[in-house]
Parts: C-alpha cells; sequence; structure tokens
C-alpha cells in the first residue's frame, strides 16, 4: 500500500504546481492583453527570455493535467476490488 501513496502524492504535488502557475501565468496575460502599451505594476517580465506568457501558461496547464492523470492513477490503484469468486453461486 505504500506504492500507491507515493503515487497519489506526486499526482497531487504535480497538480497543486501546475494550478498555481496557470493562474499566475493566466492572470499576467489576461493584464496584458487587456492594456498592451501600459507598465503593469504587479507584473514581472519573465525570467526565461522569448516566451510570451501563453506558452509559460500552456506548459502549466499541461503539468496540471498530468498531475490529475497521475492523481486518478494512485487513486485506482490504492483500492482493492474484492476478488471474482467472492460471491457464492
Amino acid at each position: 500500500m505504500f506504492r500507491p501513496k507515493i503515487i497519489l502524492g506526486f499526482g497531487i504535488v504535480l497538480a497543486a504546481i501546475g494550478i498555481a502557475g496557470a493562474i499566475y501565468y493566466g492572470s499576467q496575460l489576461v493584464k496584458e492583453e487587456a492594456n498592451p502599451y501600459a507598465s503593469q505594476p504587479y507584473t514581472a517580465v519573465s525570467p526565461i527570455k522569448n516566451v510570451m506568457p501563453v506558452e509559460l501558461e500552456t506548459i502549466f496547464v499541461v503539468v496540471m493535467l498530468v498531475g490529475f492523470g497521475t492523481l486518478s492513477y494512485g487513486v485506482v490503484a490504492g483500492r482493492s476490488d474484492k476478488p471474482t469468486d467472492f460471491y457464492p453461486v
């Protein structure tokens, strides 16, 4: 039972990282698109050169989806079903 718990925890961490990154870069993208020529007070320039916030948001959404997939796999792997010959005929 130790392995499904590790998979479950890993899925939760990946999903949380993906959600946090998608929210941050998504809001930054909306701020840039709403007023393209204004300097926004609470946005930082991306530390990665030549990468737009929409690309970073897409990467974090993919990380979030992988996290949810891993999370659901951990839930299924942790189940213990009864054998098919459990029920009497």
